[in-house]
């Protein structure tokens, strides 16, 4: 009883895997295009503080 519970829960997971995967490589796919988008948007912005920084040093 529990082996066949197991079997059709499994059947299940390969039912729901393959679409899946599709679906976490797309993901994969947008995070990367996010992570670059951020790292960059990150870098900017510490380059900014930098300049911020740099030009508070010379005013008075």
């Amino acid at each position: 009883m529990v082996f066949k519970c197991f079997m059709v829960l499994s059947f299940f997971i390969n039912l729901i895997a393959i679409p899946a995967v599709g679906f976490s490589c797309l993901i994969d796919l947008m995070w990367g295009i996010c992570n670059d988008w951020f790292l960059y948007a990150s870098r900017c912005s510490k380059h900014f503080y930098y300049i911020c920084d740099k030009s508070e040093e010379k005013c008075p």
